[in-house]
C-alpha cells in the first residue's frame, strides 16, 4: 500500500498466547504531508488492498516534529532520519475484541498519549480472516488444551509415584494451610486415662474432668 509515496505496511501475527500482534509501519513521512491543527500535526491515511483496509489518524505534537525528537510513547514510535521520519504502531490485540460486521472483521484501538496520539481501524475481509487467521487461532487453542491436559496427567502421575509416607506428610501440610474455628479436642469428653493433645495450656487450673 503506497499512498502519496508513503510506504505503509501492516503485519498481523497470531501469538503463542492466542492474541494478535498488530504492527503498522509508515515510512518516509515528511512535514509537508502533515496537516496543521492548532499546536499539532495531523496525518490521516485511508489505504487498502483486496484483502484489507486501513484507516488511521495520527496526531503529533508540533514540538516533536519541529525538534525532530525520536521517541516512543505508549504504542507509537517516531524515528527521524533527516527531514523525514518513520512511524511505527505496535499493539497486542485480544482476539475476543475482533468484531464481524457484514463481510469484514475489524481491529480497532487508539492511544491518547499527549505527544503521539493514534486512532487505528483495520478492516479484514471475511475470506482473508477466515482462511488465514482462523486456522492459526484454532491451532493455538488446541495446543493450549493439549498442554493443560498433559499438565493434569503429569500432576496425577506425580501423586501416584509418591510413597505413602510422602502422601501422609503432604496431607498434614495441606491440613495446616487452613484455620479451624474449633479445636479437634474441643468437646473435652475424654476418660480419666485419655490425654488431651498439645501442651495443656488451654486447660483450667481449677480442676479437671475425671
Amino acid at each position: 500500500m503506497e499512498p502519496n509515496k508513503l510506504n505503509v505496511k501492516v503485519n498481523i501475527k497470531v501469538t503463542e498466547q492466542g492474541a494478535f500482534k498488530h504492527r503498522i509501519l509508515i515510512q518516509n513521512v515528511s512535514k509537508s504531508q502533515l496537516k496543521v491543527e492548532g499546536d499539532r500535526y495531523i496525518l490521516s491515511l485511508n489505504v487498502g488492498s483486496s484483502r484489507q483496509k486501513l484507516e488511521i489518524v495520527l496526531s503529533i505534537s508540533k514540538q516533536v516534529i519541529d525538534k525532530k525528537s525520536s521517541m516512543k510513547r505508549d504504542i507509537t514510535y517516531i524515528k527521524f532520519n533527516g527531514d523525514k521520519f518513520d512511524l511505527i504502531i505496535e499493539r497486542i490485540y485480544s482476539i475476543k475484541q475482533i468484531r464481524k460486521q457484514r463481510n469484514s472483521y475489524s481491529i480497532c484501538y487508539k492511544s491518547t498519549q499527549f505527544q503521539l496520539k493514534a486512532n487505528v481501524v483495520n478492516w479484514l475481509t471475511a475470506e482473508y480472516y477466515e482462511s488465514t487467521f482462523l486456522p492459526k487461532i484454532e491451532n493455538v487453542k488446541m495446543q493450549k488444551s493439549v498442554k493443560r491436559k498433559n499438565n493434569r496427567v503429569l500432576s496425577k502421575h506425580r501423586m501416584v509415584e509418591q510413597s505413602p509416607e510422602q502422601l501422609r506428610k503432604l496431607d498434614f501440610y495441606n491440613s495446616d494451610l487452613y484455620a479451624y474455628n474449633y479445636s479437634p479436642n474441643s468437646d473435652g469428653n475424654r476418660t480419666s486415662r485419655e490425654k488431651f493433645g498439645g501442651s495443656g495450656s488451654n486447660m483450667s487450673r481449677r480442676g479437671r474432668i475425671r
